[in-house]
């Protein structure tokens, strides 16, 4: 049992897929067993790209809750 008690990632670039990847390579996939909260914002560079970048998120880490905010 892992004593982390939530994981972090930053990411950093104009282009949503590789922001989004880069965040859920180091968030790793979820376990399913601990809830899905997470808190994602976004600049304005990729504010628009919102959607693409939690629909990523939610099916490659298994979380299931986002809070979200962005830069306008």
């Amino acid at each position: 049992m892992s004593t982390r008690l939530f994981r972090a990632a930053h990411g950093a670039g104009e282009d949503w897929g590789r922001v989004a990847k880069a965040l859920a390579d180091q968030l790793g996939p979820g376990d399913g067993t601990r809830g899905g909260l997470g808190f994602l914002y976004l600049t304005e560079a990729l504010a628009s790209d919102v959607g693409s970048v939690l629909t990523f998120l939610r099916e490659t880490t298994a979380r299931t809750v986002t809070i979200t905010t962005k830069a306008v």
